[in-house]
């Protein structure tokens, strides 16, 4: 598989909340945001979902000319967050006559665009046939519909490869808030219908990964069978967005006494993604065989509990063990 190609079910992952939505094609550096045309209705769609959370974008019936191919095909997804954005900010000024001038102007923005490739992109009247029978499709292309994420027919999706799209996004002097900067970011000014410009981040095709560590904030004697003995209660791994995955695990826990936080790594901005996934794995096992040598440490799957200088030690030989994996590989 080529390296610009990978399986959704790295960036989309089970817990995910998931919004099925038509738009008028499918095409993420145009079009850089979730539009709806009700605003009450893009309102409560962003309150009812976490910070992050995933957008299903099928295309209508009718599309643009030359993007026949998409019509009726589940092209790709959002990794959305619920920030309102405006149309104004998140489309390129349409070039001659715009058919919905009026239309699609609140949105959510995404924080990252992946599509299916082409050839076989799934038919989404096949794929959720029980809305044909209701005749909802309309109301799927104005409203949206929130799925079930327990789905079989998404876990299937998850499995298909994608790869990352460009993403259209304001340009005002500064980065937007939460965007991750990269080198060499691209952009241009815009036609004269804006006083702005904007710029179109660039696909990121080796989808880069850092090493994480999160820990578990809270009174450990509670969570713990043993005697904490000064431990803390943490969960390691590889990601492509660590912040992305503190949301997800913040998410999956009730409002109390524990939540989680980022200790590592250290750099709030997520600017540097230094290994490839294998470099990664390698680093992660590392970790995880260094937590793991005293058995009351593991708590399963990627849990451990460990003292701080045990956790300063894992983080450390994870990235000798990742770095190490690179130059070999490279020579």
């Amino acid at each position: 598989m080529r390296e610009d190609i990978f399986q959704a079910a790295e960036v989309w992952h089970p817990d995910d909340s998931v919004f099925l939505k038509s738009q008028w094609g499918w095409e993420p550096s145009e079009w850089g945001f979730l539009a709806f045309s009700n605003k009450t209705r893009r309102d409560n769609v962003a309150k009812a979902n976490p910070t992050t959370f995933i957008g299903l974008v099928c295309s209508t019936k009718r599309v643009r000319p030359g993007r026949e191919d998409q019509a009726l095909k589940i092209c790709g997804f959002y990794v959305l967050s619920n920030e309102h954005v405006s149309r104004a900010d998140y489309a390129r000024p349409a070039q001659g006559q715009d058919p919905f001038p009026n239309r699609w102007l609140y949105g959510l923005r995404p924080l990252s665009a992946f599509s299916f490739l082409p050839d076989i992109r799934p038919s989404v009247r096949d794929i959720f046939a029980e809305f044909n029978a209701k005749n909802t499709w309309r109301s799927i292309g104005s409203l949206g519909r929130e799925l079930d994420n327990n789905d079989i027919r998404l876990a299937k999706l998850r499995e298909l490869p994608v790869t990352e799209d460009a993403l259209f996004k304001p340009w005002d002097g500064s980065l937007p808030k939460q965007i991750k900067p990269r080198a060499c970011l691209p952009w241009t000014k815009a036609g004269p219908q804006r006083e702005r410009g904007y710029w179109v981040e660039p696909p990121d095709p080796n989808l880069r990964r850092s090493l994480y560590i999160m820990r578990l904030v809270g009174k450990e004697v509670h969570f713990l069978l043993d005697p904490p003995a000064n431990r803390w209660i943490v969960k390691v791994g590889l990601s492509c967005d660590p912040n992305r995955r503190l949301a997800a695990l913040a998410g999956m826990m009730p409002q109390g006494q524990f939540d989680w936080k980022r200790i590592y790594p250290e750099d709030d901005l997520m600017t540097n993604l230094p290994y490839t996934f294998k470099a990664a794995e390698a680093g992660e096992l590392a970790m995880k065989k260094h937590l793991g040598n005293t058995p009351s440490n593991h708590l399963g799957g990627e849990f451990y509990a460990g003292t701080k200088e045990q956790i300063e030690e894992a983080w450390g030989l994870g990235n000798k063990a990742a770095i190490a994996f690179q130059e070999v590989v490279s020579v």
